[in-house]
């Protein structure tokens, strides 16, 4: 991957510390000349513009989640079938999806931009469950 320079992030609302990290990261990356956008409903709670999480995934050369699992498969089937990658940041309990954890935020960041941090593609499942008419 190039270095990348569209960033987009993702945010669990009902977790107070993302909103923190958001905005500290979305004004850290602003500043080292990066663009940045923030889906709707994070932007809302940190009284900023956002933009709806299908768009950001259409531009963004890399999006973060910051969050549990739910927040990181949220953004996979966003970033399905796209090119951009997808850092997943446990902000929650185990995040057995997530690639790094909240201590490693900035880290993690950075080397993605990069191009330094390991990239995986991935496959996305579909499944539905059909029950017998009774």
């Amino acid at each position: 991957m190039t270095r990348a320079r569209r960033v987009a992030l993702l945010g669990h609302l009902a977790r107070p510390e993302v909103g923190r990290a958001a905005a500290r990261l979305r004004a850290r990356l602003s500043r080292r000349g990066h663009e940045v956008g923030v889906e709707r409903a994070l932007a809302d709670s940190l009284r900023i513009p956002g933009q709806p999480l299908e768009t950001l995934a259409e531009r963004c050369d890399v999006l973060v989640t910051l969050g549990g699992d739910g927040t990181v498969l949220q953004g996979g089937v966003a970033m399905a079938g796209r090119r951009g990658v997808l850092l997943g940041v446990n902000f929650g309990g185990m995040g057995f999806l997530a690639a790094a954890e909240e201590d490693e935020l900035d880290e993690a960041v950075d080397a993605t931009l990069a191009g330094r941090w390991p990239v995986r593609a991935r496959r996305l499942a579909r499944a539905s469950v059909r029950r017998a008419e009774r």
